[in-house]
């Protein structure tokens, strides 16, 4: 393991939902979701029930939009006491549903942004239609959403689900540059399953993963796992410091792959950028020179007309195919610094 041991600029993570790549939405109709009966319901580590690590459905790296109409998000059950609707919540725009979950699992909904909140009812792997409020919480390990739903009665409630475990329902994609055959799928199953650290683990090499929250690598001060250590340690790393205020940016495994896969340039991709740089701002981009020769994928949203563009945000996955088995060498997190 290497530790960062001086400041470099780096970037706070924005929190937003839209989406990573084009996504067929799998099973039931738009807006449809079956209630499961909550009792029979358990709390795994990741808030679903399934023990695989593979999507729940099929994806593709193609630009083609896969477009569904949701407006419902009715259960099949009354007797489900949901969490009371504050006026004040906003729903976002865009429509949902729930994504890497096994066809024979379900997602837990709860009444607290924690494993500890109790279980109010769980949705099916196939929900979609999914309307989320803009109120989102992190419990220092995963990010949570409340979502709303509607008993069979009519009455409108919400509850906390995941983050991780939820795509919206369309997008489409722009690609910049030649897809490699191996890098650029490989690329898209890691950001995928981002906060799978068994499967990212296994794509990781004996130089290391390096993780950083900044656009310029600093081998000499990027913190450095090993396989091992991105499967399973516990400890708390400093990353890097918020550009700015220099604040460090501390936090587990799970947090920094949790804060990487929430934000903007993951969850609201438009561009991605094969072995060619998308997101270009005041910090410099040497992951030609860190890394010469290696595959770069990068995941880029371009911003808001609202911020003219300078919240823009970008997820490189650095990969060496040059060996027998590709591995993945880094993942860098870049965006407009001041």
């Amino acid at each position: 393991m290497v530790t960062r041991s001086v400041p470099t600029r780096s970037v706070v993570l924005a929190v937003s939902l839209a989406a990573t790549a084009t996504l067929a939405a799998c099973g039931g109709g738009p807006g449809e979701i079956t209630l499961a009966d909550p009792t029979t319901t358990t709390a795994p580590p990741d808030d679903s029930t399934t023990t695989s690590s593979a999507p729940a459905e099929a994806t593709s790296t193609t630009t083609a939009a896969i477009e569904a109409a949701a407006t419902s998000t009715t259960l099949a059950d009354s007797g489900v006491e949901l969490l009371e609707i504050d006026p004040a919540w906003v729903e976002q725009p865009e429509r949902f549903r729930v994504f890497g979950v096994d066809a024979d699992d379900t997602l837990n909904v709860r009444s607290a942004p924690s494993l500890d909140g109790e279980i109010l009812t769980a949705l099916p792997p196939d929900a979609t239609g999914l309307v989320l409020y803009d109120q989102n919480e992190n419990d220092g390990t995963r990010n949570w959403w409340l979502v709303q739903l509607v008993t069979a009665d009519g009455t409108v409630g919400a509850g906390w689900v995941a983050q991780s475990f939820t795509r919206p329902v369309a997008v489409s994609l722009e690609q910049q540059g030649t897809p490699d055959t191996v890098a650029a799928p490989l690329a898209l199953d890691i950001v995928e399953r981002l906060t799978d650290r068994d499967a990212l683990a296994a794509r990781v090499g004996e130089a290391g993963l390096l993780i950083s929250p900044d656009g310029f690598i600093d081998l000499d001060a990027d913190v450095v796992l090993t396989a091992e250590e991105v499967a399973g340690s516990d400890e708390e790393f400093l990353w890097g410091y918020t550009d700015g205020e220099g604040a460090p940016i501390e936090s587990t495994v799970t947090g920094i792959l949790e804060s990487m896969a929430a934000s903007n340039a993951v969850v609201a991709t438009e561009v991605i950028g094969h072995d060619t740089t998308v997101g270009a701002g005041n910090t410099i981009n040497n992951v030609a020179e860190a890394f010469p020769g290696a595959r770069l994928v990068e995941f880029h949203f371009s911003g808001t007309e609202f911020y003219g563009g300078l919240d823009w945000s970008s997820l490189r996955v650095i990969i060496d195919t040059s060996g027998a088995e590709p591995v993945l060498l880094a993942l860098v997190a870049d965006a407009w610094t001041v």
